[in-house]
């Protein structure tokens, strides 16, 4: 009963451009916050220096509305999902098991904070793919209908 009103909320909301859009880039002032804040590591902050460079490609290629560069981004978000993968493959037990005696409180702090970052951005960009996809699919459908092509003439008029 609680999903049924939910979905029934949800799906008309999802169906709205602008709506759509201002999720999105919710979203991805989301991951540069992620980016920013796990960055301030002492180590493996480099991907999260990638995933910024991302997101600010998304908010560009949001605002000036062009479809290649939102393919562009779709397809950099991939990448950056798979990128993700092999970042917490490799590195988190790593970071999981570094030791305040041999490090430093402070540095084992900044090093956990990266990983955390890394987790919730890359728990937003998955989401942020779910909401793209909708996305580029909103602008594919308003693009095709609003085409020369399919125009239908109106009766009396020559086209």
């Amino acid at each position: 009963m609680l999903c049924g009103s939910l979905r029934d909320r949800i799906q008309p909301w999802l169906r709205d451009y602008v709506k759509l859009q201002s999720l999105a880039v919710i979203l991805i002032y989301a991951q540069i916050g992620c980016a920013l804040i796990g960055s301030l590591g002492a180590l493996y902050n480099g991907v999260l220096l990638i995933n910024l460079v991302i997101a600010l490609f998304a908010l560009v290629a949001i605002e000036s509305n062009s479809q290649s560069l939102g393919r562009t981004y779709a397809a950099l978000l991939f990448c950056a999902l798979l990128l993700d993968i092999s970042w917490f493959i490799l590195f988190t037990q790593e970071i999981w098991c570094i030791s305040a005696e041999s490090y430093g409180t402070f540095f084992v702090f900044s090093v956990k904070l990266t990983m955390a970052m890394e987790m919730i951005g890359f728990f937003v960009r998955l989401s942020s793919l779910s909401c793209g996809f909708r996305f580029i699919g909103l602008v594919l459908l308003l693009s095709t209908i609003h085409s020369p092509v399919n125009r239908i003439p109106v009766c009396g008029t020559a086209s």
